[in-house]
């Protein structure tokens, strides 16, 4: 849940920025690249947290009959991924919302 919140927070901001800045002839091409880097940036994450629990994870994920060990270090490495990406998406949510501040401080006369 934190992390849907956090990518919806950093995805309306990019949205918002990348469409602002566009000649209103461009809107459509730029909704375009946006959608696209927002689909990328969702498989970077499944990657990102995928990578974690099958690092963090010992046998096969199929198996039956876990013991509370292996269902621990599961539960641990989802945990450690989505703190990762929801890190991550604040992060660049921060980064995004400085850059954008000092453009428009760049641009006011």
């Amino acid at each position: 849940m934190l992390v849907a919140a956090g990518m919806r927070m950093t995805m309306i901001t990019a949205t918002i920025n990348v469409m602002r800045g566009l000649p209103s002839d461009r809107t459509s091409i730029g909704a375009a690249l946006n959608d696209t880097a927002q689909e990328l940036a969702a498989g970077i994450g499944i990657a990102i947290v995928g990578l974690v629990v099958a690092a963090s994870t010992s046998g096969p994920l199929i198996a039956e009959g876990w013991t509370s060990t292996q269902s621990i270090t599961l539960e641990n490495a989802i945990t450690l991924g989505v703190l990762t990406l929801t890190t991550t998406a604040f992060t660049l949510l921060a980064v995004a919302l400085v850059r954008a501040r000092r453009s428009r401080a760049e641009a006011a006369p």
